[in-house]
């Protein structure tokens, strides 16, 4: 039996930050993102004039998104370590692709005006197996591929069968999350999950919630278009 301890962490580092604003990256996925501000932009900037051209993608808190002067207690700590895969400038801002390649704590930010810098320690990613961890995930996956079976991707393929091909079984649950849309709250908390069994029983709750959301809407459309229909019917015999 595998012990299903809080995430390994390895050597630190430091980079740039860009903070997200209703998002959140995960590893093994990829974000496309619009930046038009002198902060995300700058911290961009610096990323890309670095030999990796990485940096930090962290979520800023819901309730601190308005605010002017953003402070550390505004951000969460845990976030992705991302490659920028693609970058264009249009009109004074930046248009960048996002690869997500691994989670990352932060131990302490560093403003170098007008961009955040994080000292950061790299989070392994979480490999616990039990059969109760296999069991969420695989039910889960069923229950997304019944939601999702007649919706395809842009690759043409299926969205349950993209998932698929996605080797890494947090990975599938990371891709699931961003295709369901948990929002910011849930899908942080899915990324600082710091085991798998954790991180499946979090996605597992709220797909198999919005199946029988579903359910019920399905079953309540299908009453009204009964109750319709004997109307329809009695108005026809009336005439």
């Amino acid at each position: 039996m595998i012990e299903e301890k809080s995430e390994l962490i390895s050597s630190s580092a430091s980079a740039p930050v860009l903070i997200l604003t209703d998002a959140v990256l995960f590893p093994g996925t990829t974000l496309p993102i619009v930046i038009a501000s002198h902060l995300g932009i700058e911290a961009v900037n610096i990323a890309l004039s670095r030999p990796e051209k990485s940096l930090i993608a962290i979520t800023i808190r819901a309730s601190s998104q308005e605010k002017l002067e953003i402070q550390e207690a505004d951000l969460y700590q845990i976030g992705t370590k991302a490659v920028i895969s693609r970058m264009n400038r249009i009109d004074g801002s930046m248009n960048i692709l996002l690869n997500g390649i691994s989670r990352v704590k932060v131990d302490r930010y560093s403003k170098h005006k007008p961009y955040f810098e994080a000292d950061i320690t790299h989070l392994s990613m979480p490999e616990d197996s039990s059969p109760g961890t296999e069991a969420l995930h695989r039910e889960s996956l069923k229950i997304f591929g019944e939601m999702r079976r007649n919706i395809t991707a842009e690759t043409g393929l299926p969205i349950s069968e993209l998932i698929k091909n996605v080797q890494n079984p947090l990975y599938q649950t990371y891709l699931i999350a961003v295709i369901l849309g948990l929002g910011v709250e849930k899908e942080q908390t899915l990324l600082e999950a710091p085991t798998r069994k954790a991180a499946c029983k979090i996605l597992y709750d709220y797909i198999s919630y919005e199946q029988n959301v579903q359910k019920l809407r399905e079953k309540i459309s299908d009453q009204v278009a009964n109750e319709l229909g004997k109307e329809q019917r009695e108005y026809v015999l009336r005439r």
